[in-house]
């Protein structure tokens, strides 16, 4: 019979043999796009550091991971107003000596301050150093304390000469906003309002 092949069925039992034991091999698409994926990220971080350290190089200093690159141009900035402060006087006119005497509340006290400067314009621009002393009282004593401004105004005709300052004393630095209008040629009406320091009075020019 057939069936009864000796070398029938030991071809068959080989062959059923064969093919449990062989193994299915699938593409392994999965992990091969894993691998360039991860390699595809790995590339684009390196270049994005590398365009860090470029950018860092160019503004002379690392990259802050808040403000980024802002922290230059804030430098920059400041350093350019420091040089228009400083040619300022060069390229301006001196105007003459300013001599101020106002009722001011500084401090914490109310007082009388009583200052001189030097004003200089260049056009409508004009800068004012001005140095004096700020007479008070407090607990029945007088107290003298001295005190330093810088004020930079721009004069607009008919109407009134508006500005900002900074005033310093007793290691404090206070800026404020300042306005003057004129009552006589040589005679303005000036106030000045700031955080914690207002003043009004009279500023002559001679």
């Amino acid at each position: 019979m057939l069936w009864g092949s000796p070398s029938l069925l030991t071809q068959l039992q080989h062959a059923q043999g064969s093919g449990h034991g062989r193994k299915e091999r699938g593409p392994k698409m999965p992990a091969a796009r894993d691998s360039v994926d991860q390699s595809t990220r790995s590339a684009a971080k390196c270049g994005l550091v590398a365009c860090r350290e470029r950018r860092a190089a160019f503004i002379g200093g690392p990259i802050h991971p808040i403000t980024g690159n802002k922290l230059p141009v804030f430098k920059s900035a400041a350093l350019l107003g420091a040089l228009f402060v400083l040619t300022l006087p060069a390229a301006a006119s001196a105007e003459g000596v300013v001599v101020e005497g106002n009722l001011a509340r500084a401090q914490g006290h109310w007082g009388g301050e009583l200052g001189a400067g030097v004003g200089f314009r260049a056009g409508p621009i004009t800068l004012r150093p001005i140095g004096g002393l700020l007479i008070h009282s407090d607990n029945d004593e007088r107290e003298v304390k001295p005190y330093a401004k810088a004020e930079a105004t721009v004069t607009i005709p008919a109407l009134a000469e508006l500005g900002a300052g900074a005033r310093i004393s007793s290691g404090r630095t206070r800026i404020y906003g300042t306005a003057a209008f004129d009552l006589l040629p040589k005679l303005k009406l000036k106030g000045n309002l700031g955080d914690g320091y207002a003043a009004i009075g009279v500023m002559g020019q001679f």
